[in-house]
Parts: C-alpha cells; structure tokens; sequence
C-alpha cells in the first residue's frame, strides 16, 4: 500500500516537473522563406469603390416626395373643404422628405 503511495507520488512530481518545464522548440533555419514561398501569389489589392452621388435611399426619398406631392394634389382638389389632417400629414412629410433631400445634397 505504501508502495502504490510512494508510486503515485513519484509519479505526481514527474508529471509537475514535466509540465514546468516548457517545450523546446527549434525552427529550422530559412522556414519562413520556404513556407512563404509555398504560398500562392495574392492578387493586388482593389482600390475603394467609387462613392455613387445618388443611393438608393435617395433615388427612393425622391419617388416618395413626387407621389406625396400627386396625392396630396388628388386629395386637395377631391375636397374643396378645410384643410383635412390627412393633407396636413402629407404636407408634413413632404416638407420633412425635401429637407432632408437638401440637407444632403449640401452636405
């Protein structure tokens, strides 16, 4: 039984022991002039994509303000009356989608 403890033990300070002590690692000489040639040729890098002048949140906040424009036009003359919230809301829309159209294009 002794035995068996005395082994275990031996056997816990060489595993220790193996493990403080790191692994020696050699690399060989021009490695990575060999590795680096096995390599395949990279094809050059692509320049940036060119910035387009109009995207297509703009191409559509200009769709959306020409037809804010023909309903609120079909609505004002359909309804000679008072100045409706569903004109208001249009209006409102209209002028906030043309500012930021504007707001933009200055920028």
């Amino acid at each position: 039984m002794t035995e068996d403890l005395d082994r275990n033990q031996n056997l816990d300070l060489r595993i220790a022991e193996a493990l403080d002590r790191g692994p020696h690692v050699i690399v060989p000489e021009g490695f990575a002039a060999r590795l680096a040639s096995r390599l395949p040729e990279q094809a050059p890098a692509r320049s940036m994509m060119p910035v387009f002048r109009y995207t297509y949140s703009r191409r559509l906040a200009m769709v959306c303000v020409a037809l804010l424009a023909m309903v609120l036009l079909v609505v004002a003359t359909s309804r000679p009356s008072n100045f409706t919230l569903a004109e208001a809301i249009f209006v409102g829309e209209l002028a906030l989608l043309t500012l930021w159209l504007f707001s933009r294009r200055m920028a």
